[in-house]
């Protein structure tokens, strides 16, 4: 939603930052924090396993290549 260019913030930004800190003691805060915590967590693994998967792919198609050229320098 477009912020109204008539709206004042009154907060300094040291009053907002300590109001964000108050809200991260919450328990609103606290779930928050830890859900992210955990798609960050979810997020790594899915990375590593994308990665080990690429890596697979590579060496499987390495190897039929490396196979390959072996069968063709010994004709």
């Amino acid at each position: 939603m477009p912020t109204d260019p008539g709206d004042v913030d009154f907060n300094t930004p040291k009053q907002r930052q300590q109001i964000h800190e108050e809200w991260l003691k919450s328990e609103q805060g606290q779930k928050l924090q830890k859900e992210m915590e955990r798609g960050e967590f979810l997020g790594g693994i899915g990375r590593v396993a994308a990665w080990v998967v690429i890596g697979l792919i590579v060496l499987v198609i390495s190897a039929a290549v490396l196979k390959w050229a072996v069968e063709e320098l010994t004709k």
